[in-house]
């Protein structure tokens, strides 16, 4: 199994915005770090059961407690992805239809390009019975900027599933990172660095895992 990029790779590569970096930089004391603490989060309601394994915060300026409502709304984005784009795909053969709606304007343009065979399913073997997972968690980065506001969310991601088709089972193993923001208003993806592996019956046999990466 593929494991997630190290934290570190997530708010370097991924991120990349230089007007952060700069905010980060230009801290003195360098960022601050906070954990939640006592908090509940709303069900996820998956068929594949996402769980959220930790949300901290990197942040330019005070220490700030990840907010128990904004881990709320990443965690269910993220399941939203996780079921529109995977589960949907795997069961019916293409995503779900509101899928682009979780995405923000830059990220939805990769969605029928390139990206597409990463991000998505789509075109896979169809499901014959129930889908299953070995693991299906995420963990969330939050960044704040020099006055503790958070302004972006970096969503770890690690899927491995098992979809029973025709002629056998299909192995999904899809890890790395979605890039979490707002867009006026509701939070969505806009930016990933996601790879995926897939092995069985009625797809190409490959050893290295096809990789997709758009820097917000």
């Amino acid at each position: 199994m593929h494991r997630a990029p190290a934290r570190s790779r997530a708010l370097v590569a991924l991120v990349g915005l230089g007007a952060l970096a700069l905010a980060f930089g230009a801290c003195s004391g360098g960022s601050s770090k906070a954990k939640t603490h006592g908090t509940k989060a709303a069900p996820i309601t998956s068929s594949v059961s996402l769980r959220v394994t930790g949300a901290t915060v990197e942040s330019a300026g005070p220490a700030v407690a990840f907010p128990t409502d904004l881990r709320n709304q990443a965690a269910q984005l993220v399941n939203q992805y996780v079921e529109s784009a995977v589960v949907t795909a795997l069961r019916t053969g293409v995503p779900a239809a509101d899928l682009t709606a979780l995405f923000g304007p830059d990220a939805a343009g990769k969605l029928n390009g390139p990206d597409r065979g990463v991000l998505t399913d789509d075109g896979v073997p169809k499901a014959t019975g129930s889908i299953t997972s070995s693991s299906a968690d995420t963990a969330f980065t939050a960044l704040a900027d020099t006055s503790g506001q958070i302004v972006l969310v970096s969503a770890s991601l690690s899927l491995n599933l098992q979809n029973p088709v025709a002629g056998g089972t299909l192995h999904v193993v899809r890890t790395g990172d979605l890039l979490l923001a707002p867009d006026g208003g509701p939070w969505k993806i806009a930016g990933y660095d996601l790879q995926v592996l897939r092995a069985g019956p009625g797809v190409q046999a490959s050893k290295a895992p096809r990789r997709a990466v758009l820097a917000a």
